[in-house]
């Protein structure tokens, strides 16, 4: 009965964060691409998340058959939320002119320097030698894991701004802007929730002078 009951708790856990996984990928990446030739269907875009579903279920058992142990899988999981996914929080909280080509570039950059440093928790051998590489024992004693992680910044800035301008000025076509990056204000999301607070509270003040 124990058994039964957390085994239904990892479960509901899991399909959660499947689900919510394949829901961000369907919306904020194939539909955006999708629709430079045209709208896609409601259909079309269930297939997409059925999809990426099984591509989910599948990349987690086998990250689950490799991995000898939980600590070890926590640990790389930390260490991609730092390289890749930290990067992109920073910058959408502080960065005004932040977008998705920074975004978009600054994500795929890092997974190809973070995979070509590799992984020895599941036995990837590193097919990029960053300074102080050992040959003998294959090991990068290089912090490139910080090196990756402020090159991501710097790629979200410097793409960021650059598709801004380009669009804005018109030197690229706006019809070929899926990210609508031409027409977004500069707010950061700290300063949007401060001034939805300070309404807020505003609406509170005169709610009480009504009283």
């Amino acid at each position: 009965m124990s058994s039964g009951a957390v085994s239904a708790a990892v479960m509901s856990s899991v399909d959660s964060s499947v689900l919510s996984a394949s829901s961000m990928f369907t919306q904020n990446v194939y539909k955006p691409f999708r629709s430079l030739a045209g709208k896609p269907s409601e259909t079309e875009l269930i297939w997409v998340m059925r999809a990426f579903i099984v591509f989910t279920g599948a990349a987690s058992t086998l990250a689950a058959i490799k991995v000898n142990s939980t600590y070890e899988l926590w640990l790389l999981c930390s260490d991609l939320v730092y390289v890749i996914l930290f990067p992109q929080l920073l910058c959408i909280m502080y960065v005004p002119f932040s977008n998705g080509y920074g975004s978009v570039t600054a994500y795929i950059l890092g997974w190809i320097l973070r995979i070509g440093g590799g992984e020895a928790i599941i036995g990837l051998q590193p097919f990029i030698k960053f300074p102080l590489f050992d040959e003998d024992t294959q090991v990068q004693k290089f912090p490139y894991k910080t090196m990756i992680m402020v090159i991501n910044i710097i790629t979200i800035l410097v793409i960021s701004w650059a598709t801004k301008a380009l669009f804005k000025k018109e030197i690229l076509p706006r019809r070929f802007d899926i990210f609508q990056t031409a027409d977004h204000k500069d707010i950061s999301y700290h300063k949007a929730t401060d001034k939805a607070d300070d309404q807020f509270d505003g609406d509170d003040e005169n709610f009480d002078t009504k009283l």
